[in-house]
């Protein structure tokens, strides 16, 4: 938090930002406190296995407790990564490289974490964008909401065919209120992810005189923005694209709150067409 300090950010978004930590903070607090003193009376009482509270008190989940807890898919999974970047977290001293993945066969949205340490980084191998479908023998699937983490250890790799896209495309949300309220209910609680990543079917991208929105096939509008969580825009992007790819695809964002006009908006990460994946953000 006091690295935010020395940033050169303009005071009103620094204490934005810092005020969303402090809630948080508080947060973890009291429920970590009733969770451990309820562990600590009862110490058969199962870990939390639904929410992100043992991560965010410093678990490090490993395969077999997964395993125990039945967060592991035997049966072999398929994956196709839509979006990837890799930050510097100055704070937690480390590199992260994330990947974003859509679930052909449930539909679902996961994401993929590698955690590497400064002093640790040359022993950890950094990862990189995967345009080939990941075919899992065993996916570990971490606590979590709308965005779950996972992992595996054995996997092979293979081409990505237009089944596959319409896999995922079919998987997108068709009604912007729906996600909207979704998304608002998750961010609302302090412990939860308050940048869930959703794929969208869109009619249209349209754009405005300051930015772009996208409309559904009811009309209704969600705004497009580069949200400062991601420190990369893409929106600047959308009018090199063909027009094919601004009308009836999937798009694959990230939402986030502006508290300075109180809106929720949401960057693009990717498009998905029937035969593609159009990458904004590597």
């Amino acid at each position: 938090m006091t690295q935010q300090f020395r940033a050169d950010d303009d005071r009103e978004t620094l204490y934005t930002n810092v005020i969303e930590q402090l809630t948080t903070l508080q947060a973890l607090i009291k429920k970590s406190r009733e969770y451990l003193n309820g562990r600590l009376e009862n110490p058969d009482h199962p870990m939390d296995t639904e929410s992100m509270l043992e991560e965010w008190i410093g678990h490090a989940w490993q395969i077999a407790e997964l395993r125990e807890y039945g967060r592991v898919r035997s049966e072999s999974s398929e994956l196709l990564q839509l979006s990837f970047r890799s930050y510097t977290d100055q704070a937690r001293g480390e590199f992260i490289d994330e990947g974003y993945w859509a679930d052909l066969l449930s539909g679902q949205l996961h994401i993929t974490r590698t955690y590497r340490p400064f002093r640790a980084a040359k022993y950890i191998r950094e990862e990189d964008s995967i345009f080939q479908v990941v075919e899992a023998k065993e996916l570990a699937q971490y606590p979590g909401e709308l965005n779950t983490r996972v992992r595996w250890e054995e996997a092979i790799l293979r081409e990505a065919d237009s089944q596959d896209f319409q896999k995922i495309r079919a998987s997108a949300h068709k009604s912007f209120p729906e996600v909207i309220k979704q998304v608002k209910n998750q961010i609302k609680n302090p412990l939860s992810d308050k940048r869930p990543v959703v794929l969208l079917h869109f009619a249209e991208i349209k754009k405005t005189e300051t930015s772009f929105v996208l409309l559904d096939e009811q009309g209704n509008q969600l705004p497009l923005a580069d949200i400062p969580y991601l420190s990369e825009p893409t929106t600047h992007l959308l009018p090199m694209l063909n027009k094919t790819f601004l009308q009836n695809q999937a798009i694959l964002v990230m939402f986030e709150q502006n508290w300075k006009i109180n809106r929720l908006e949401a960057q693009p990460l990717s498009i998905v067409t029937t035969n593609e994946v159009v990458r904004l953000l590597y």
